[in-house]
């Protein structure tokens, strides 16, 4: 077993992810390492960086992403996979692990990492490994793959679920030990989102007018996250609300084809392409209303940013947003891919303000409530500390 805590010692960490993108399980990663107890814990994180997945996603957004993960006082390995069949790549990762004498791997469960870290853990010998399964069942890695994922469950220690959702598809089609399963929801720093922010110099540098009624989307550009729904709704939204704005934040592949729709349904002055943003909450702190229209979901982090900002939200049905958001009580749901119903739900919170501002802010209150941040920082770090016992 591992050592106990102790005023002389630490718990060493490993965090590995395999990822090239900056999406909710990397702003994960990036807040448990910015916020663990480093008295308690010594932290490395390894990004295992999948190039041969990255083939269109240029420089500037490599550098983004690398720029992203870097903390001043925690180390960071990173190791380059050129092909998801590189076995050196696992005997790195052994080598990293035994050199810094790791006593807790903890992955993320995302890609090839799914693979890569429990493999290298049990060849190293790690008495902890931790796994957060991000994993849609047949979603990140393709279904012949399934045997392959139920077989490296055993080597893990605990495996955690972000939703209930989750955990019951899990339940249902692998044979787990369901003493090895924790749930453990994300958490957002509320405070930083209920900031008051300058919104008139926002909408100003952005090229707003100041009482354009303004729709948001944070979400990478990729096809799950069903942008086009969205984008179909607008004609019915501001033919009401013709001062209407839909702003689009993230970076993906799709963005020719989503550029495209907006063209064909003559929404140019009405849909802005943000990219990729580091300024979040001042961004949303101008948002009417959040969208989010997933064809799937676990636990989206970008919901409870506009959730802890006191935003009125509107989401998808998928996967586990029902455990986020209450319909009626603190946000509306549609059914996924139902534009025209998607449109009725923006258009209703549109002509009734008071309606959207009791939402906005019980949908706060419940993230403050179930979804803080610490709340997610103390639930992994005791949980790291009893397995170490």
């Amino acid at each position: 077993m591992v050592d106990k805590v102790t005023n002389s010692g630490k718990i060493n960490v490993m965090f590995f992810i395999s990822s090239y993108g900056i999406g909710g399980f990397e702003r994960v990663l990036k807040d448990l390492v910015d916020n663990f107890d480093k008295n308690r814990f010594s932290i490395i994180v390894v990004l295992c960086y999948p190039f041969y997945k990255s083939k269109n996603i240029s420089e500037k957004m490599r550098q983004k992403y690398f720029r992203f993960l870097y903390w001043n006082d925690v180390e960071r390995c990173i190791i380059n996979l050129r092909s998801p069949f590189q076995v050196h790549v696992i005997l790195r990762l052994v080598n990293v692990l035994k050199r810094k004498k790791i006593k807790v791997l903890f992955f993320f469960s995302l890609g090839m990492g799914t693979f890569i870290a429990p493999l290298a853990g049990k060849i190293a010998g790690i008495p902890v490994i931790i796994r957060t399964s991000a994993n849609l069942l047949d979603g990140l890695y393709p279904r012949i793959f399934r045997p392959v994922d139920s077989f490296f469950l055993k080597f893990i220690q605990k495996i955690i679920f972000p939703a209930k959702y989750l955990k019951n598809e899990y339940i249902k089609n692998f044979n787990i030990d369901k003493d090895k399963i924790s749930i453990i929801y994300n958490g957002v720093n509320v405070s930083s989102y209920s900031l008051k922010y300058q919104t008139n110099y926002i909408k100003q540098e952005l090229g707003i007018k100041g009482k354009s009624k303004i729709i948001g989307i944070i979400a990478n550009l990729i096809p799950v996250k069903s942008h086009e729904v969205l984008i179909k709704a607008m004609p019915s939204v501001i033919e009401k609300f013709p001062d209407t704005i839909l702003l689009i934040i993230g970076e993906g592949p799709r963005k020719s084809y989503l550029s495209t729709l907006v063209s064909e349904l003559n929404l140019d002055n009405k849909v802005m392409f943000l990219g990729y943003r580091s300024d979040i909450a001042p961004l949303i702190s101008i948002f009417d209303i959040g969208v989010l229209c997933s064809e799937s979901e676990i636990n989206p982090v970008a919901l409870l940013e506009m959730m802890a900002s006191g935003v009125p939200v509107i989401a998808s049905r998928a996967g586990g947003i029902p455990e986020i958001v209450k319909h009626d009580k603190n946000g509306l749901l549609f059914s996924e891919g139902q534009w025209d119903e998607l449109s009725q739900c923006i258009i209703r919170l549109l002509v009734n303000k008071k309606e959207a501002q009791l939402l906005g802010k019980a949908a706060q209150k419940y993230v403050r409530d179930y979804f803080s941040l610490q709340g997610m920082i103390d639930n992994y770090e005791n949980l790291i500390i009893n397995l170490s016992q």
